[in-house]
C-alpha cells in the first residue's frame, strides 16, 4: 500500500510516494519535507493531525506577545512543549498569513535578536523590520534588537 504526499510550491511541484514498509528515516525525510513547504499529506495520517495541533499552539503563543516586544523562536518552542524544536515554530510561521496579521508573525526573531534572512521569504524580511520599527523596536546599525530590553517575558504563573 502506497501514500501520496503532494508538495506544492509557487513553482515546483514534487511528488514523493512513500512505502510503509520503508525505513523510518526515509518515511520522516518525506514528511519533513511535506510539512517543511506546505504541511499536506494524505488525510488521515496521524502525523497531520500532531503537527496541525503544535501549530495552533504555536500560534496561540505568539498572539500573546505584546506590542513593542519580541519573542524568539526557541522560546515559542520551549512555550508550546516542543523543547528543542525552534524549526517547527519557523516552519508555522512561514505558513501565516501576512495580510490578515491574526498571528503577529512579525514579533518572533532568532536568538540572537536579529531577523532570520532567506530567499524563500521574498522580502518579507524588510517587512518583518519596517513593522517592528513601527512598532517602537530599534535595530543596531549591525540588524540586532536588544534582547535584553525587547524580550517578551510571558507570566507563567
Amino acid at each position: 500500500m502506497r501514500r501520496l504526499a503532494i508538495v506544492y510550491l509557487p513553482f515546483i511541484a514534487a511528488v514523493t510516494y512513500v512505502r510503509t514498509k520503508s525505513k523510518p528515516k526515509k518515511r520522516k525525510a518525506a514528511r519533513s519535507a511535506a510539512f517543511l513547504f506546505l504541511g499536506f499529506m494524505s488525510l488521515g495520517d496521524k502525523y497531520m493531525t500532531k503537527i496541525i495541533t503544535s501549530y495552533d499552539r504555536i500560534y496561540e503563543i505568539v498572539r500573546q506577545i505584546p506590542r513593542g516586544y519580541v519573542a524568539t523562536y526557541g522560546q515559542i518552542a520551549e512555550l508550546a512543549n516542543l523543547a528543542r524544536k525552534a524549526r517547527v515554530v519557523g516552519y508555522a510561521l512561514y505558513r501565516v498569513d501576512m495580510q490578515a496579521l491574526d498571528v503577529p508573525w512579525q514579533r518572533v526573531v532568532n536568538a540572537k535578536g536579529e531577523i532570520s534572512l532567506s530567499p524563500l521569504r521574498f522580502g518579507t524580511d524588510y517587512l518583518q523590520r519596517s513593522l517592528l520599527e513601527a512598532e517602537g523596536i530599534i535595530f543596531s546599525p549591525t540588524g540586532k534588537i536588544d534582547l535584553r530590553k525587547y524580550l517578551w517575558k510571558p507570566d507563567l504563573g
